[in-house]
């Protein structure tokens, strides 16, 4: 279950008219478009969690100072029902609150990997990593001159996850992790209380490092909703609170055929392909103040399976289609989204070595078991370009979208920073779910649920 607060100039007469909305499935086109506007997390909660008590110093703030009025809540709810039983739920969220304001607003930001089947592990690996960039540009635009401090984090990745690290760079040199799992459990998804606050300042970089194992897979596993598809994030709990709410990345449509090899389709331009990977919604997407694309990026990386290649020049022309859509919200089928159906309808014509494969037989052909063939995939991938997303709470963006890639690191920090994960109940901010834990342990086959909360200003 995750709380989402709802940010606009004109929150009160958009979202008003929803309070007694009975939800819809999660980013179909039966979830009303206004709800995307519903982006900033406040509260997570998942398998193994038994809340967090905030320190002291530190509350959420109940309304965002920018637009003060009335604030609006989206809940959105994960489940586990892969036989479509039907079924009522009274699960919620307790948030306890005091008028009496504590010292510092605090603020949640997501860090890692956006949701995108462009997101792949491959099948019949012992360990597969894969890593999402929040760049230096990012936090000197969005943070304060006096930084942040991290209170805990939320790791979250889905039954191939095995371990997680929130990375911390600053002038190239690495530090200690900010929280680091190595033995990731998706049924414990506890926050991880830092022991000791750490300082995120201007110019700093992070990146979500995640490690999967498919031994016992024989098919790539996609990003996605379902457990069944996998994740790569961490919320973040911080203070004091700024208008940052997510800083993330995707490998650019053009890069991820690229690396595979592959360079042309039949029937299928990439425009087209960018439609189908990504949700259309040019209205509702913030417009650029400038009409010129962004700075050329690096160029595309050979491919480590041979094959085409893909020149700066359509890169940028990517990062420009790219501007006109919802950049990493993926167009769900029914409520759901089928990475494998989408991938399958790809059908290549070029490199002539690869043709008349579709994308995903192209992937299944592969051979995996090839620990030479997987690190060069897993290198390119991670190491390859990232598509930069810098989200404020209201839906904009604090720069336009850039291809950059991974740091050059110095000294690379090993060192495992300790967290106190026991967190009691009932204390400021709490979260309970009436029905047994166990009922949530999956969302496999299954549309999420949203619903809409309404709360007033003015508390914590």
């Amino acid at each position: 279950m995750i709380l989402y607060e709802c940010v606009h100039s004109r929150a009160h007469s958009m979202f008003a008219r929803y309070i007694a909305h009975e939800g819809a499935a999660c980013y179909s086109p039966k979830m009303p478009s206004d709800w995307e506007h519903c982006l900033t997390p406040i509260v997570t909660w998942a398998i193994g969690s038994e809340g967090e008590l905030l320190p002291e110093h530190v509350g959420l703030p109940l309304s965002y100072t920018d637009y003060p009025s009335d604030t609006y809540f989206m809940l959105e709810v994960h489940y586990d029902n892969p036989t479509f039983k039907n079924a009522r739920d009274n699960s919620g969220i307790r948030v306890h609150f005091t008028e009496e304001l504590r010292e510092y607003d605090g603020g949640v930001m997501t860090v890692g990997t956006t949701i995108t089947p462009l997101h792949m592990i491959p099948p019949r690996q012992e360990s597969y990593a894969t890593a999402g960039y929040c760049s230096d540009e990012c936090t000197s635009q969005m943070l304060p001159d006096t930084g942040i401090k991290v209170v805990s984090v939320v790791l979250h990745a889905h039954l191939a996850g095995r371990a997680m690290t929130l990375r911390h760079i600053r002038n190239g040199k690495e530090l200690a992790p900010i929280v680091k799992d190595s033995h990731y459990d998706f049924n414990y998804q506890q926050a991880r209380v830092l022991s000791n606050e750490v300082q995120i300042e201007q110019g700093d970089e992070l990146i979500m490092e995640c490690g999967y194992q498919t031994i016992n897979r024989t098919e790539p596993t996609f990003g996605g909703y379902s457990t069944k598809e996998e994740m790569c994030l961490a919320f973040v709990l911080y203070y004091p609170q700024t208008s940052l709410a997510g800083c993330y990345s995707m490998t650019p449509v053009e890069s991820f055929f690229s690396i595979l090899g592959v360079s042309e389709f039949y029937d299928m331009d990439m425009a087209k392909i960018k439609k189908m990977l990504l949700h259309n919604d040019k209205d509702s997407r913030p417009k650029p103040l400038v009409d010129t694309p962004p700075a050329p990026g690096t160029p595309f990386p050979d491919s480590p399976l041979g094959g085409g290649h893909i020149n700066d020049e359509a890169n940028q022309k990517a990062i420009q289609a790219l501007l006109n859509m919802k950049e990493f919200t993926i167009e769900p089928v029914d409520g759901a989204v089928d990475a494998a159906g989408i991938l399958d309808g790809l059908r290549i014509r070029l490199p002539y070595e690869f043709q008349n494969r579709t994308i995903l037989d192209h992937l299944q052909a592969l051979s995996w078991t090839d620990k030479l063939l997987a690190r060069k995939v897993e290198d390119a991938f991670y190491h390859g370009q990232h598509l930069i997303f810098c989200r404020r709470k209201d839906d904009s963006l604090a720069f336009l979208p850039k291809v950059q890639t991974l740091p050059n690191i110095t000294h690379p920090h090993q060192t495992l920073e300790k967290s106190n994960c026991p967190v009691r109940r009932g204390a400021q901010l709490g979260m309970y779910s009436p029905n047994n834990a166990n009922s949530l342990k999956t969302t496999i086959g299954v549309p999420l649920t949203i619903t809409m909360i309404h709360i007033l200003s003015k508390l914590h």
